[in-house]
């Protein structure tokens, strides 16, 4: 006889019974739909990011892809281009058989989105190696997903591509130090392969994985001869081609110079950087289960894990901070390279857990590190590091700009400090907790990495659609939709090269780019310069341009012959050629708002005598100004405060007229253009 015994009232174990169904899901179910939804979402939040702005990378990526759509051969503005990290642009190539850019462009940031979403996988197979259970695997998948490094989803960059593929090699590294199979092996080298000819930095991997394998095998390498052999061909075709040849485009690395000390100064502050994007709270005991993986009655699979976390760090270190180190300011100096360190983040979570489950050892060590780290934040504000340029490579350091500009910079740099503090605090605690630390920390580090994150998509959904207005009208393809056949870019002085790219990105008719004498260089692909002659026809090659031509007059006013002015912009001039197109009037130093510079010239080639008129005006602001003109005329213009005046040169017939002016007083304008007057239109009138 069966009896039913049940206590009234009493409610059913929810809770276990809900634990256990959760435990129950496959976990590599949940995994496809962290990747899947992390996809879907990334790509959703790249539609707010509408026009190119990280240049020349996205365009020299998108104008290879074009040039292989086209079938073409590797060419950019149809000459050759030596670009070895070439994976992007042939996964991205079907995309641009499309006609409008627009959609190659949306392609290529879902193409984006799913790339840097599968990096879950090889962080989560990491994890599971390293015997950590399911959902603590899961955790690190998913905080994996949640970094602010994802902001580079929306960007047409190498970056997105190589993400999963370098930590795909980690997982592959990991396993061929512990069980070498040939199928292990071959992983390993293919994505190796496959992460330098995405983004050229990664050729360090093979070193970091080889020098791992001794570290754990005493020196031995002999379980990985076919990874020796199949990493040394490439390298013996390389040295057999010459570095310089292989290189290309990034050849100019061989002349970077090491500076010992102010590469320690950027490590360390790299690291402190690093320590924020990865959750700060993870650091300390990160350090920590590195530190112990090490030591010889460990697994050699956590022995291989610290080995190979730790090369790799220390390579992409030894990158950053070169070029840190020898760039000027203005070209990447002076800034934190996460772009460069991204794919180190998501192995502190795994670095991390490993030392939770492991019995916590040094306990006392990580508390007093954790506290460390907040003296350390409160001495070394990040309001420091968020300057125009020095938040430029850093989507953590994006986010915390936007917050500062929403709340004020001292108090934006006040909140982080308290959080970070809280931060250091709870890891402190959580090392005399270790059965907690993990999920608490994971948990922890997930706030504040999702909060960056969130800032740095907001920064970016606010930020691109200004940088779209700035550079292009509102219809992008303008150039394109004139219907003028082929278009040549004239570079002028002083024209930037953002300009430039976002024509050239958008509108396919744009082949060519030539520069006016003194124009500024583009990029380092073909741009030659043309010859202008007495009657202002401009030779390109030996040949008269006959083209129709695009021209910014950002810092250069100009005026032709047997040309027609169909379209303008804010900062752009597109003519038509009606036979050879011949540069009458050239103003340099005369700004698209208006402003004179502080210096420059005037050429004028006319063909029949006439009147040149520059009308100023000198704001009621300004002091009292005078203007000197010397060349073909020498003439000094004074003008009073709030006062207006029209300047006239008679102009002979013939040749080349040409006048220098500079002003005794010059002002400096919101976005540090150093002016003098407004001057209207300047216009030359041939006749009396």
């Amino acid at each position: 006889m069966a009896t039913d015994v049940a206590i009234p009232g009493a409610d059913p174990p929810a809770r276990p019974l809900l634990r256990a169904r959760v435990a129950a899901f496959p976990a590599w179910l949940v995994l496809g739909a962290l990747v899947g939804l992390s996809a879907a979402v990334r790509w959703l939040f790249a539609l707010a990011h509408s026009t190119p702005v990280y240049f020349p990378d996205e365009y020299i990526y998108s104008a290879i892809a074009r040039s292989l759509a086209a079938g073409e051969s590797i060419a950019i503005r149809g000459e050759a281009a030596s670009f070895p990290a070439l994976l992007q642009p042939l996964l991205n190539a079907p995309f641009w058989l499309v006609e409008d850019p627009a959609v190659a462009y949306r392609l290529g940031q879902g193409l984006n989105a799913v790339a840097m979403s599968l990096a879950a996988v090889p962080v989560y197979l990491i994890a599971r190696r390293l015997k950590l259970s399911e959902p603590l695997s899961l955790a690190c998948a998913a905080l994996t997903l949640l970094s602010p490094n994802f902001f580079y989803v929306a960007y047409l960059l190498g970056e997105p591509i190589a993400y999963p593929l370098v930590l795909g090699a980690v997982y592959f590294g990991l396993r061929a130090i512990g069980d070498p199979t040939r199928g292990v092996q071959l992983g390993l080298v293919a994505c190796s392969g496959l992460a330098a000819f995405a983004r050229v930095q990664f050729v360090v991997l093979p070193i970091v994985f080889v020098v791992a394998a001794a570290l754990v095998d005493r020196g031995s390498l002999r379980r990985l001869r076919l990874t020796l052999v199949l990493f040394a061909l490439p390298l013996a075709g390389a040295l057999a081609l010459g570095p310089s040849r292989v290189l290309g485009y990034y050849s100019r690395i061989g002349d970077l110079e090491l500076h010992p000390l102010e590469m320690a100064h950027w490590a360390g502050i790299d690291l402190m950087l690093l320590a924020y994007s990865s959750g700060w709270v993870l650091g300390p005991g990160a350090l920590a289960g590195i530190a112990f993986a090490f030591g010889r009655a460990r697994p050699r699979e956590e022995r291989a894990f610290a080995a190979i976390a730790a090369l790799l760090t220390g390579a992409l270190l030894v990158e950053a901070t070169i070029y840190a180190a020898n760039a000027p300011e203005e070209i990447g100096g002076g800034r934190f390279q996460e772009r460069y360190l991204m794919t180190i983040l998501p192995l502190v979570a795994p670095a991390f857990c490993l030392w939770a489950t492991r019995g916590a050892r040094a306990r006392h060590v990580v508390a007093v590190f954790s506290l460390a780290m907040l003296v350390l934040s409160a001495r070394v504000p990040l309001s420091g590091f968020t300057s125009e340029t020095g938040r430029q490579d850093s989507p953590f350091l994006l986010a915390l700009w936007w917050l500062e500009r929403r709340i004020g910079y001292d108090d934006g740099s006040l909140a982080l400090a308290a959080l970070v503090a809280v931060l250091s605090l709870l890891a402190a605690g959580l090392a005399f907790r270790p059965r907690r630390a993990a999920p608490v920390a994971l948990g922890a580090a997930a706030l504040l990495v999702g909060a960056a994150s969130a800032g740095a998509f907001v920064f970016d959904a606010d930020n691109a659609p200004k940088v779209r207005n700035s550079y292009l009208p509102a219809d992008a393809r303008w150039v394109d939709h004139a219907n003028l056949g082929e278009v040549t870019y004239l570079q002028t002085p002083g024209g930037p090269r953002e300009l430039a790219f976002s024509q050239l990105f958008w509108n396919r008719s744009v082949g060519d780019v030539v520069r006016l004498p003194r124009g500024n260089t583009i990029d380092a692909f073909h741009q030659p310069f043309v010859r202008i002659e007495r009657d202002g026809t401009l030779l390109h090659g030996g040949h008269a341009l006959r083209t129709a031509i695009l021209i910014p007059r950002f810092a250069v006013y100009a005026d032709f012959r047997n040309a027609t002015r169909v379209a303008q912009t804010p900062t752009f001039d597109l003519w038509r050629a009606d036979g050879t197109p011949q540069l009458e009037l050239l103003v340099a130093g005369r700004y698209f708002d208006g402003w004179l510079a502080n210096e420059g010239w005037i050429e004028v080639r006319p063909e029949h005598a006439g009147t040149l008129v520059l009308p100023l005006t000198l704001p009621k602001e300004a002091p009292t100004l005078r203007l000197r003109f010397t060349g073909a005329e020498t003439r000094t213009v004074e003008l009073e405060p709030g006062t207006s005046r029209r300047v006239t040169f008679e102009i002979p017939a013939g040749g080349v007229w040409r006048v220098e002016y500079e002003s005794d007083v010059a002002s400096f304008l919101p976005d540090f253009r150093r002016v003098s007057v407004e001057v209207g239109t300047p216009t030359f009138t041939a006749g009396p």
